[in-house]
């Protein structure tokens, strides 16, 4: 076997090797989150639970807040 081939294929092993064990941690995480907590905690949330911060909820949305904060909506018509 060349230099090359063997290069290969210990950089295959090297990079299967890698994934492997990242699915490992991921699927170890996970299941001892789900140990912890629960299947239903996942699966079920009330509004705005996982949201980022900065997100701004509006009308339209189940639980719009004050609307000061939401952007106003444009005439795209042009004026009457």
């Amino acid at each position: 076997m060349k230099y090359r081939q063997r290069k290969q294929l210990r950089a295959k092993r090297l990079i299967r090797t890698v994934a492997a064990v990242c699915i490992i941690i991921v699927l170890a995480m996970g299941g001892s989150q789900i140990a912890l907590h629960g299947f239903h905690n996942f699966t079920v949330r009330q509004n705005g639970i996982g949201a980022s911060p900065g997100e701004i909820d509006c009308p339209g949305q189940n639980n719009p807040p004050d609307p000061v904060h939401c952007p106003k909506k444009l005439d795209v018509d042009g004026p009457p």
